[in-house]
């Protein structure tokens, strides 16, 4: 019948749900995220952590991705004993030049599907990233800016993070905060001035 059919759809997505969560604790990888300043014609010898939390081996192909991805060189494939970790090297070689801003490239682990005397699991794919991030200073000043505000007991706190994202540094950066409803402006904050080097970041 219709409902059974319906029901039996509806278990196998639960039961691909759950193989997919599960696996996705199968591979890990350490750090998330790096971040470099931008060198011309640099090369950066990188390196970060794959995790196997199998207990079996895991073999595992690399590819890259994004607008550096053509300047990365990494091996294509890697073998992790069972419950293990290795590190795997590769190499960021920078161009002569790159506009402002940030430019990524993510390498990407994939698990390889498992065998085992001549047989092949089929199994969801399970694939981990690193980030690579290569930040061009904008000449001069520029500033990247962001705002949190968090409800407190009898108030609130209003966080201002600020990047200066140019090739200057920053002598006295504040931040003023208007309040205002619909209609009229209730209040005005000034934070108190702080410097900010090129690179850097401050929490106004």
């Amino acid at each position: 019948t219709m409902n059974t059919r319906q029901n039996i759809m509806m278990a196998i997505g639960c039961l691909l749900s759950m193989l997919m969560a599960w696996n996705a604790f199968a591979l890990g990888v350490s750090p998330g995220i790096t971040n470099l300043q931008f060198v011309p014609q640099e090369k950066y010898e990188g390196r970060f952590t794959l995790y196997n939390n199998e207990n079996v081996p895991l073999t595992v192909s690399f590819m890259t991705q994004g607008e550096l991805a053509r300047y990365v060189t990494i091996p294509s494939q890697s073998t992790l004993n069972s419950a293990s970790s290795k590190q795997i090297d590769y190499t960021l070689s920078l161009p002569a030049i790159l506009p402002p801003g940030v430019h990524t490239v993510a390498i990407v682990a994939i698990q390889q599907p498992l065998e085992a005397e001549g047989q092949t699991y089929i199994g969801a794919t399970v694939g981990v990233m690193t980030q690579l991030r290569v930040v061009v200073p904008y000449p001069k000043n520029y500033v990247q800016a962001d705002i949190t505000v968090t409800e407190q007991l009898g108030g609130v706190s209003i966080s201002i993070p600020v990047t200066n994202r140019g090739d200057s540094a920053i002598e006295n950066a504040y931040a003023t905060i208007r309040i205002t409803d619909q209609t009229r402006l209730l209040a005005t904050l000034t934070t108190s001035a702080l410097p900010i080097p090129p690179s850097n970041q401050r929490i106004l």
